[in-house]
């Protein structure tokens, strides 16, 4: 129930939020927010996802540096949009 009232706040508040700034990425953080990235997509389809690691993990910090090159990656290698 708690996912649906979430889901029902994206659509009619934080869309309505991101349009304007019209990210080119957009982060991730943690399992959780990557249930809205199917949302965030039909709201911005040209911005580029990344998921990545909950801020308060507990997978150690081997995954933790993983999931921050990951994270570098994307960010190093997107193109930003032509406005």
């Amino acid at each position: 129930m708690k996912h649906i009232a979430l889901r029902r706040c994206f659509s009619r508040h934080t869309a309505e939020l991101l349009r304007p700034c019209d990210p080119d990425v957009i982060i991730f953080s943690g399992e959780r927010t990557h249930l809205f990235s199917d949302q965030v997509h039909q709201t911005l389809p040209d911005a580029t996802p990344v998921m990545t690691l909950h801020y308060a993990h507990r997978l150690g910090a081997d995954r933790e540096a993983l999931a921050l090159e990951e994270v570098r990656h994307v960010l190093d290698t997107w193109r930003p949009k032509s406005r």
